[in-house]
């Protein structure tokens, strides 16, 4: 602008000029670059969109309303046998379970969709042995009572469930997952199979196929879990017992829909806490919540970024709005004494409006086409976010860019409707 000689300036701004030229090619050039930062915006903010929607649609494997947990921890000076700690685990549960409105109570050592107190083991196979040198599977492993899976609402496909705690008795049983199931007998019988969890140690019988729970994330497949009851038998030839002394305590409401949030669990996990506290008030009861509020951290990290970008692209959307109504307003203001003789050589106002939406359009439409390579390369960055939709989404792309076109014909409706009401007898009077 410094450099601009003053014959330029005059000439363009003469009467047989109805704009400089440089200066709106300027300005275009900035809406196209707002247009195509809000369609990269908007894409990713779509792509995120369809994310959460197929997340919020997956089903875990489990029945999260009207259900609360939280965790005890059973000091091991006073718990160090199993016994002792079978006999209190057991004494909550009937304890929890006899509270009204309580239809189910289990413990378990691991959540769905919690990472604490996670467990991995080898696992080998009767029926399936290792080739020379081969390696066993790892799978997750969880420490269940009895009636966990009615709690936490995972049907029982086939066998039976755990027999009730006792530290008397040596068992050795499992209960394994569809999932895992299919993996190692594929003819769909895997109650009475054998399975053990070291090279040397002791088998254990299948009793119960559970259905498939998403363990891990919602974008995750289903866990391939092995199920271990409370009182377990070790591996050593004395046929040592062992439980395990953290756990999570799974707390089902008789009416469904009555625990929908942290906050309505408060009344009844205070009751629940008081019967532990009864049995021992020395047991530490933390992180009490509810199983849906569980599974809204499992999409957190969607719900964050949708958030994030939702806010940038509205942002950006406003600027490139504001950006095309003032271009074409500064446009319909220089171009007042053109329109004015178009209009006194028989236009209609019609055909006006229609020749200025249609250079909103094209600036438009051009910053669509630069936006493209900006999302093109968003949607790569974002992809490990996304589940159940590409990156190059035609959805999230074709709906980003109908969107800019309809923003950019309301921005300039009114600068058109504008330009066609002007009076041309007046328009040239002014000038």
């Amino acid at each position: 602008s410094a450099r601009v000689e003053l014959a330029t300036v005059l000439a363009q701004t003469g009467r047989s000029a109805t704009s400089g030229r440089g200066r709106i090619r300027a300005r275009n050039a900035l809406v196209m670059v707002q247009v195509a930062l809000a369609l990269t915006l908007l894409t990713g903010a779509g792509l995120m969109a369809r994310s959460f929607a197929h997340l919020r649609s997956v089903h875990p494997g489990f029945d999260a309303p009207a259900t609360l947990t939280f965790r005890v921890a059973l000091p091991s000076r006073d718990y160090a046998q199993p016994g002792t700690a079978a006999r209190f685990l057991v004494s909550a549960v009937d304890g929890i379970a006899a509270l009204p409105g309580v239809s189910a109570v289990g413990v378990v050592t691991k959540l769905p969709l919690d990472a604490e107190a996670r467990r991995d083991s080898a696992l080998w196979v009767e029926d399936r042995p290792l080739p020379a040198g081969g390696m066993p599977n790892i799978h997750q492993v969880a420490f269940a009572t009895p009636d966990y899976f009615r709690a936490l609402g995972i049907p029982l496909i086939q066998g039976r469930a755990f027999e009730p705690p006792d530290a008397s008795r040596m068992r050795r049983e499992v209960i394994v997952s569809r999932a895992l199931a299919a993996r190692y007998w594929t003819d769909g019988r895997a109650v009475g199979r054998r399975v053990r969890m070291a090279p040397t140690g002791p088998w254990y019988t299948v009793v119960g196929v559970t259905g498939d729970v998403r363990g891990t994330g919602l974008d995750q497949p289903p866990d391939e879990m092995v199920y271990l009851p409370i009182v377990v038998a070790l591996g050593d030839p004395a046929g040592a017992l062992w439980t395990p002394r953290e756990v999570a305590v799974v707390v089902r409401s008789v009416v469904p829909g009555v625990l929908p949030d942290a906050g309505a669990v408060a009344p009844l996990a205070a009751r629940a806490e008081a019967v532990v506290r009864a049995l021992d008030a020395a047991i530490p009861v933390y992180r009490v919540r509810a199983m849906t509020d569980i599974v809204a951290e499992a999409t957190s990290r969607t719900t964050f970024t949708l958030l994030l970008l939702g806010a940038a692209s509205a942002v950006a959307l406003a600027l490139g709005a504001v950006g095309i109504y003032g271009v074409i307003s500064y446009v319909v203001s220089l171009r007042t004494r053109e329109i004015a003789i178009r209009l006194a050589l028989g236009a209609r106002p019609t055909d006006v409006r229609r020749m200025i939406s249609r250079q909103a359009l094209a600036t438009t439409a051009l910053g669509i086409v630069l936006g493209v390579a900006g999302a093109a390369a968003l949607t790569r960055v974002l992809s490990a976010l996304l589940f159940g939709v590409g990156p190059t989404d035609p959805v999230a792309l074709g709906g980003a860019a109908a969107l800019l076109l309809v923003v950019a014909v309301a921005a300039s409706w009114l600068p058109a409707h504008r330009a066609a009401r002007v009076a041309p007898a007046r328009a040239l009077r002014a000038e």
